[in-house]
Protein backbone atom coordinates (compact mmCIF):
# COMPACT_ATOMS: atom_id res chain seq x y z
CA UNK A 1 0.00 0.00 0.00
CA UNK A 2 2.84 2.36 0.82
CA UNK A 3 4.36 1.93 -2.67
CA UNK A 4 1.05 2.86 -4.25
CA UNK A 5 0.76 5.97 -2.05
CA UNK A 6 4.19 7.14 -3.22
CA UNK A 7 3.19 6.48 -6.85
CA UNK A 8 0.04 8.55 -6.44
CA UNK A 9 2.11 11.50 -5.17
CA UNK A 10 4.50 11.27 -8.12
CA UNK A 11 1.66 10.97 -10.65
CA UNK A 12 -0.11 13.95 -9.06
CA UNK A 13 3.11 15.96 -9.25
CA UNK A 14 3.48 15.42 -13.00
CA UNK A 15 -0.22 15.88 -13.77
CA UNK A 16 -0.19 19.31 -12.18
CA UNK A 17 2.85 20.30 -14.20
CA UNK A 18 1.39 19.11 -17.50
CA UNK A 19 2.37 21.42 -20.41
CA UNK A 20 -0.02 24.36 -20.79
CA UNK A 21 -0.14 27.43 -22.93
CA UNK A 22 3.19 29.26 -22.84
CA UNK A 23 5.44 28.29 -25.75
CA UNK A 24 9.18 27.88 -25.43
CA UNK A 25 9.97 30.88 -27.66
CA UNK A 26 7.57 33.06 -25.65
CA UNK A 27 9.26 31.99 -22.43
CA UNK A 28 12.68 32.76 -23.95
CA UNK A 29 11.54 36.24 -25.01
CA UNK A 30 10.14 36.90 -21.54
CA UNK A 31 13.39 35.81 -19.88
CA UNK A 32 15.38 38.05 -22.25
CA UNK A 33 13.24 41.07 -21.34
CA UNK A 34 13.66 40.36 -17.63
CA UNK A 35 17.44 40.08 -18.03
CA UNK A 36 17.54 43.39 -19.94
CA UNK A 37 15.47 45.14 -17.27
CA UNK A 38 17.68 43.76 -14.52
CA UNK A 39 20.75 45.03 -16.38
CA UNK A 40 19.22 48.51 -16.59
CA UNK A 41 18.43 48.46 -12.86
CA UNK A 42 22.00 47.47 -12.04
CA UNK A 43 23.35 50.28 -14.23
CA UNK A 44 21.08 52.82 -12.50
CA UNK A 45 22.20 51.60 -9.08
CA UNK A 46 25.81 51.87 -10.16
CA UNK A 47 25.30 55.43 -11.41
CA UNK A 48 23.59 56.39 -8.15
CA UNK A 49 26.47 54.97 -6.15
CA UNK A 50 28.93 57.00 -8.23
CA UNK A 51 26.99 60.19 -7.45
CA UNK A 52 27.23 59.40 -3.74
CA UNK A 53 31.01 58.92 -3.90
CA UNK A 54 32.88 62.20 -3.66
CA UNK A 55 35.90 62.92 -1.50
CA UNK A 56 39.55 62.41 -2.26
CA UNK A 57 39.12 58.67 -2.84
CA UNK A 58 35.65 58.98 -4.34
CA UNK A 59 36.41 57.10 -7.54
CA UNK A 60 37.86 54.17 -5.62
CA UNK A 61 34.80 54.08 -3.36
CA UNK A 62 32.54 54.29 -6.40
CA UNK A 63 34.02 51.10 -7.76
CA UNK A 64 33.57 49.22 -4.47
CA UNK A 65 30.04 50.26 -3.57
CA UNK A 66 28.20 48.32 -6.30
CA UNK A 67 30.34 45.28 -5.43
CA UNK A 68 29.81 45.05 -1.69
CA UNK A 69 26.75 45.43 0.52
CA UNK A 70 25.85 44.58 4.12
CA UNK A 71 22.50 44.53 5.88
CA UNK A 72 21.78 44.01 9.59
CA UNK A 73 18.47 43.50 11.35
CA UNK A 74 16.63 42.16 14.38
CA UNK A 75 13.52 40.09 15.04
CA UNK A 76 11.86 39.73 18.42
CA UNK A 77 8.59 38.87 20.14
CA UNK A 78 6.87 39.29 23.52
CA UNK A 79 4.27 36.70 24.53
CA UNK A 80 1.60 35.60 26.99
CA UNK A 81 0.29 32.07 27.40
CA UNK A 82 -2.04 30.25 29.73
CA UNK A 83 -1.08 26.89 31.26
CA UNK A 84 0.29 24.64 28.51
CA UNK A 85 2.45 21.60 27.85
CA UNK A 86 5.42 23.93 27.36
CA UNK A 87 4.80 26.24 30.34
CA UNK A 88 3.28 24.98 33.58
CA UNK A 89 1.88 28.36 34.69
CA UNK A 90 0.12 31.30 33.09
CA UNK A 91 3.12 33.34 31.97
CA UNK A 92 4.41 36.38 30.19
CA UNK A 93 7.66 35.54 28.43
CA UNK A 94 10.17 36.76 25.89
CA UNK A 95 10.58 34.75 22.74
CA UNK A 96 13.67 34.76 20.56
CA UNK A 97 15.75 37.86 19.96
CA UNK A 98 17.07 37.16 16.47
CA UNK A 99 20.12 39.15 15.33
CA UNK A 100 20.90 38.58 11.68
CA UNK A 101 23.18 40.03 9.04
CA UNK A 102 23.44 39.46 5.31
CA UNK A 103 26.05 40.56 2.84
CA UNK A 104 27.05 40.24 -0.77
CA UNK A 105 30.21 40.74 -2.78
CA UNK A 106 29.26 41.38 -6.36
CA UNK A 107 26.39 39.40 -7.81
CA UNK A 108 27.79 35.93 -7.11
CA UNK A 109 28.88 35.76 -3.47
CA UNK A 110 26.52 36.04 -0.48
CA UNK A 111 26.89 35.67 3.29
CA UNK A 112 24.47 35.21 6.19
CA UNK A 113 24.79 34.92 9.95
CA UNK A 114 21.97 34.52 12.47
CA UNK A 115 22.48 34.64 16.24
CA UNK A 116 19.53 34.03 18.56
CA UNK A 117 19.20 34.97 22.25
CA UNK A 118 16.43 33.04 24.00
CA UNK A 119 15.24 32.13 27.47
CA UNK A 120 15.98 28.72 28.96
CA UNK A 121 15.26 27.81 32.61
CA UNK A 122 15.05 31.42 33.86
CA UNK A 123 18.27 32.33 32.02
CA UNK A 124 19.20 33.47 28.55
CA UNK A 125 21.34 31.53 26.10
CA UNK A 126 23.07 32.58 22.89
CA UNK A 127 22.89 30.20 19.92
CA UNK A 128 24.49 30.47 16.50
CA UNK A 129 21.52 29.27 14.46
CA UNK A 130 22.78 29.84 10.92
CA UNK A 131 25.99 30.97 9.26
CA UNK A 132 26.87 30.28 5.64
CA UNK A 133 28.66 31.57 2.57
CA UNK A 134 27.39 31.02 -0.98
CA UNK A 135 28.88 31.34 -4.43
CA UNK A 136 26.67 31.29 -7.53
CA UNK A 137 28.40 29.71 -10.52
CA UNK A 138 25.13 30.03 -12.48
CA UNK A 139 21.39 29.84 -11.94
CA UNK A 140 21.75 26.06 -12.09
CA UNK A 141 24.63 25.69 -9.63
CA UNK A 142 24.97 27.62 -6.37
CA UNK A 143 27.26 26.21 -3.69
CA UNK A 144 26.65 27.03 -0.03
CA UNK A 145 28.78 26.00 2.97
CA UNK A 146 28.07 26.33 6.69
CA UNK A 147 25.18 25.79 9.08
CA UNK A 148 21.73 26.20 7.62
CA UNK A 149 18.17 24.91 7.76
CA UNK A 150 17.41 21.52 6.29
CA UNK A 151 15.52 21.41 2.99
CA UNK A 152 12.79 19.25 4.51
CA UNK A 153 9.51 20.79 3.44
CA UNK A 154 8.22 24.29 2.85
CA UNK A 155 8.06 25.77 6.36
CA UNK A 156 11.63 25.08 7.42
CA UNK A 157 13.12 26.69 4.31
CA UNK A 158 10.77 29.68 4.30
CA UNK A 159 10.13 31.07 7.79
CA UNK A 160 13.39 30.55 9.73
CA UNK A 161 13.55 32.16 13.22
CA UNK A 162 11.81 35.54 13.12
CA UNK A 163 8.24 35.22 14.45
CA UNK A 164 7.22 38.31 12.47
CA UNK A 165 7.55 36.09 9.40
CA UNK A 166 4.96 33.67 10.82
CA UNK A 167 1.22 33.97 10.41
CA UNK A 168 0.78 31.94 13.61
CA UNK A 169 2.35 32.28 17.06
CA UNK A 170 4.71 29.36 16.48
CA UNK A 171 5.80 26.57 14.14
CA UNK A 172 3.94 23.24 13.84
CA UNK A 173 5.00 21.34 16.97
CA UNK A 174 6.79 18.47 15.21
CA UNK A 175 8.84 21.06 13.23
CA UNK A 176 9.96 22.85 16.40
CA UNK A 177 13.68 23.52 16.69
CA UNK A 178 15.74 20.69 18.14
CA UNK A 179 16.11 22.14 21.64
CA UNK A 180 12.35 22.88 21.68
CA UNK A 181 11.51 19.16 21.31
CA UNK A 182 11.01 18.96 17.56
CA UNK A 183 11.24 15.48 16.03
CA UNK A 184 12.48 16.47 12.54
CA UNK A 185 16.13 17.58 12.05
CA UNK A 186 15.85 21.27 11.11
CA UNK A 187 19.54 22.28 11.05
CA UNK A 188 22.48 20.82 9.16
CA UNK A 189 26.18 21.73 8.99
CA UNK A 190 27.79 20.93 5.68
CA UNK A 191 27.34 21.74 2.00
CA UNK A 192 24.34 22.63 -0.13
CA UNK A 193 23.98 22.66 -3.90
CA UNK A 194 21.02 24.65 -5.18
CA UNK A 195 19.78 25.64 -8.59
CA UNK A 196 16.77 26.38 -10.74
CA UNK A 197 15.80 25.81 -14.34
CA UNK A 198 12.69 26.29 -16.47
CA UNK A 199 10.80 24.50 -19.17
CA UNK A 200 7.92 25.82 -21.24
CA UNK A 201 5.45 24.57 -18.62
CA UNK A 202 7.10 25.03 -15.19
CA UNK A 203 9.99 26.42 -13.16
CA UNK A 204 11.89 23.87 -11.09
CA UNK A 205 14.32 24.19 -8.21
CA UNK A 206 16.53 21.60 -6.51
CA UNK A 207 18.26 21.67 -3.11
CA UNK A 208 20.82 18.97 -2.30
CA UNK A 209 22.49 18.96 1.12
CA UNK A 210 25.16 16.77 2.66
CA UNK A 211 26.48 17.23 6.18
CA UNK A 212 26.62 16.01 9.76
CA UNK A 213 23.53 14.11 10.78
CA UNK A 214 21.76 14.81 14.09
CA UNK A 215 22.45 13.15 17.42
CA UNK A 216 20.22 12.57 20.45
CA UNK A 217 20.77 14.00 23.91
CA UNK A 218 19.37 11.04 25.85
CA UNK A 219 19.39 12.89 29.17
CA UNK A 220 16.88 15.42 27.84
CA UNK A 221 15.33 13.43 24.99
CA UNK A 222 16.04 16.03 22.30
CA UNK A 223 17.72 16.10 18.92
CA UNK A 224 21.15 17.74 18.77
CA UNK A 225 22.65 19.24 15.61
CA UNK A 226 26.26 18.10 15.37
CA UNK A 227 27.69 21.54 14.58
CA UNK A 228 31.31 20.93 15.58
CA UNK A 229 31.85 17.17 15.39
CA UNK A 230 29.75 14.38 13.93
CA UNK A 231 29.21 11.46 16.30
CA UNK A 232 29.53 8.89 13.50
CA UNK A 233 31.14 8.60 10.07
CA UNK A 234 27.84 8.46 8.23
CA UNK A 235 26.59 11.73 6.71
CA UNK A 236 23.06 13.02 6.34
CA UNK A 237 21.85 13.46 2.74
CA UNK A 238 18.84 15.61 1.85
CA UNK A 239 17.17 16.29 -1.50
CA UNK A 240 14.19 18.53 -2.26
CA UNK A 241 12.77 19.29 -5.70
CA UNK A 242 10.18 22.06 -6.06
CA UNK A 243 8.03 22.92 -9.05
CA UNK A 244 5.90 25.93 -9.94
CA UNK A 245 3.63 25.41 -12.98
CA UNK A 246 3.45 28.47 -15.21
CA UNK A 247 -0.27 27.86 -15.67
CA UNK A 248 -0.77 28.20 -11.87
CA UNK A 249 2.09 30.51 -10.78
CA UNK A 250 0.76 30.84 -7.23
CA UNK A 251 1.18 27.08 -6.63
CA UNK A 252 4.34 25.40 -5.35
CA UNK A 253 4.78 21.64 -4.89
CA UNK A 254 7.84 20.03 -3.35
CA UNK A 255 9.05 16.46 -2.95
CA UNK A 256 11.76 15.84 -0.34
CA UNK A 257 13.62 13.14 1.51
CA UNK A 258 16.58 12.46 3.79
CA UNK A 259 18.57 9.53 5.19
CA UNK A 260 20.88 9.52 8.21
CA UNK A 261 22.28 7.15 10.82
CA UNK A 262 21.66 7.92 14.50
CA UNK A 263 22.32 6.33 17.89
CA UNK A 264 19.09 6.13 19.91
CA UNK A 265 18.47 5.43 23.59
CA UNK A 266 17.80 1.75 22.89
CA UNK A 267 19.85 0.95 19.82
CA UNK A 268 22.91 2.33 18.05
CA UNK A 269 23.21 2.78 14.31
CA UNK A 270 19.54 3.27 13.43
CA UNK A 271 19.16 4.12 9.74
CA UNK A 272 16.37 6.70 9.68
CA UNK A 273 14.54 7.83 6.55
CA UNK A 274 12.21 10.84 6.35
CA UNK A 275 10.42 11.81 3.15
CA UNK A 276 7.30 13.63 2.09
CA UNK A 277 5.53 16.29 0.07
CA UNK A 278 4.74 19.96 0.63
CA UNK A 279 2.16 22.17 -1.08
CA UNK A 280 1.80 25.96 -0.89
CA UNK A 281 -0.80 28.04 -2.69
CA UNK A 282 -1.56 31.70 -2.15
CA UNK A 283 -3.60 34.13 -4.18
CA UNK A 284 -5.09 37.48 -3.26
CA UNK A 285 -6.00 37.14 0.43
CA UNK A 286 -6.23 33.33 0.51
CA UNK A 287 -3.42 30.91 1.38
CA UNK A 288 -3.12 27.20 2.11
CA UNK A 289 -0.02 25.34 3.30
CA UNK A 290 0.22 21.58 3.77
CA UNK A 291 3.08 19.20 4.46
CA UNK A 292 3.25 15.44 4.98
CA UNK A 293 6.22 13.60 6.53
CA UNK A 294 6.83 9.85 6.62
CA UNK A 295 9.39 8.64 9.18
CA UNK A 296 10.78 5.12 8.71
CA UNK A 297 13.45 2.75 10.01
CA UNK A 298 13.85 -1.02 10.03
CA UNK A 299 11.75 -1.38 13.22
CA UNK A 300 8.83 1.01 12.83
CA UNK A 301 7.34 4.00 11.03
CA UNK A 302 5.42 7.16 11.82
CA UNK A 303 3.53 9.97 10.11
CA UNK A 304 3.31 13.71 10.66
CA UNK A 305 1.40 16.39 8.78
CA UNK A 306 -0.16 19.81 9.06
CA UNK A 307 -2.66 21.82 7.03
CA UNK A 308 -2.90 25.59 7.51
CA UNK A 309 -5.50 27.92 5.99
CA UNK A 310 -5.91 31.66 6.17
CA UNK A 311 -8.00 34.34 4.49
CA UNK A 312 -7.57 38.08 4.93
CA UNK A 313 -11.10 39.35 5.47
CA UNK A 314 -10.05 43.01 5.47
CA UNK A 315 -6.77 44.86 5.15
CA UNK A 316 -4.30 44.07 7.97
CA UNK A 317 -6.56 41.45 9.62
CA UNK A 318 -6.07 37.76 8.82
CA UNK A 319 -7.89 34.87 10.54
CA UNK A 320 -6.18 31.50 10.33
CA UNK A 321 -6.57 27.86 11.34
CA UNK A 322 -4.21 24.89 11.42
CA UNK A 323 -4.42 21.22 12.29
CA UNK A 324 -1.21 19.29 12.98
CA UNK A 325 -0.62 15.72 14.05
CA UNK A 326 2.07 13.15 14.81
CA UNK A 327 1.34 9.40 14.79
CA UNK A 328 4.16 7.35 16.31
CA UNK A 329 4.70 3.61 16.60
CA UNK A 330 5.31 2.43 20.17
CA UNK A 331 8.22 0.28 18.95
CA UNK A 332 10.00 3.11 17.11
CA UNK A 333 13.55 3.47 18.55
CA UNK A 334 13.94 6.94 17.01
CA UNK A 335 10.71 8.63 18.12
CA UNK A 336 10.65 6.85 21.48
CA UNK A 337 14.06 8.34 22.30
CA UNK A 338 12.60 11.85 21.97
CA UNK A 339 10.59 13.45 24.79
CA UNK A 340 7.90 14.68 22.38
CA UNK A 341 7.97 11.69 20.02
CA UNK A 342 4.49 10.47 21.03
CA UNK A 343 1.05 10.57 19.41
CA UNK A 344 -0.19 14.12 19.49
CA UNK A 345 -2.68 16.38 17.73
CA UNK A 346 -3.15 20.14 17.83
CA UNK A 347 -5.86 22.40 16.49
CA UNK A 348 -4.95 26.07 16.25
CA UNK A 349 -7.25 29.00 15.41
CA UNK A 350 -6.41 32.66 15.67
CA UNK A 351 -6.21 36.08 14.14
CA UNK A 352 -3.28 38.27 13.13
CA UNK A 353 -3.42 42.06 13.05
CA UNK A 354 -0.63 43.76 11.11
CA UNK A 355 0.35 47.07 12.66
CA UNK A 356 2.73 47.13 9.71
CA UNK A 357 2.85 43.97 7.62
CA UNK A 358 6.63 44.09 7.25
CA UNK A 359 7.52 45.39 10.71
CA UNK A 360 5.12 44.46 13.52
CA UNK A 361 2.05 42.31 14.22
CA UNK A 362 -0.18 41.26 17.08
CA UNK A 363 -1.53 37.70 17.16
CA UNK A 364 -4.15 36.08 19.37
CA UNK A 365 -4.88 32.36 19.11
CA UNK A 366 -6.53 29.38 20.76
CA UNK A 367 -4.72 26.05 20.74
CA UNK A 368 -6.17 22.66 21.66
CA UNK A 369 -3.34 20.24 22.46
CA UNK A 370 -4.56 16.64 22.49
CA UNK A 371 -2.76 13.34 23.23
CA UNK A 372 -4.06 9.78 23.35
CA UNK A 373 -3.26 9.46 27.05
CA UNK A 374 -5.72 12.20 28.00
CA UNK A 375 -3.04 14.74 28.94
CA UNK A 376 -4.77 17.59 27.07
CA UNK A 377 -4.52 21.39 27.20
CA UNK A 378 -6.71 24.29 26.17
CA UNK A 379 -4.30 27.17 25.62
CA UNK A 380 -4.86 30.87 24.91
CA UNK A 381 -1.83 32.73 23.52
CA UNK A 382 -0.96 36.27 22.50
CA UNK A 383 2.14 37.55 20.75
CA UNK A 384 3.52 40.92 19.69
CA UNK A 385 6.20 40.30 17.08
CA UNK A 386 8.46 42.76 15.30
CA UNK A 387 11.29 42.97 12.81
CA UNK A 388 13.55 45.87 11.84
Amino acid sequence: MQKYQISYVIVLFFIIFSPPYLKADELSDLKTKIDEQQKEINELRYSLDRLKGGGVNGEQMDELKPMFGVNMGIFGDANFTTNSREKAKNSFYLGEVDLYSTGNYGSRMRFLSEIVIEGEDQAFEVDLERVWVEYAFSDLIKLKAGKQHTALGYWNKTYHHGKQLFLTVDRPFFLAFEHDNGVIPVHITGLEFEGSWSYNFAIFKYEFQIGNGPGIDNSHGILVPNNILDDNNSKQIILRITGRPLSVPDLSIGLFGTVFTIDTATRAGVDEKIYGVDIAYGRDRFEVLAEYFRLENSDASGNAFYVQLNYGIIENITPYARIETLDADKDDPYLNSLSYGFDRRQVVAGIKYDIDAARSSIKAQYRYDDTHNGNDYNVFEMQWSFGF
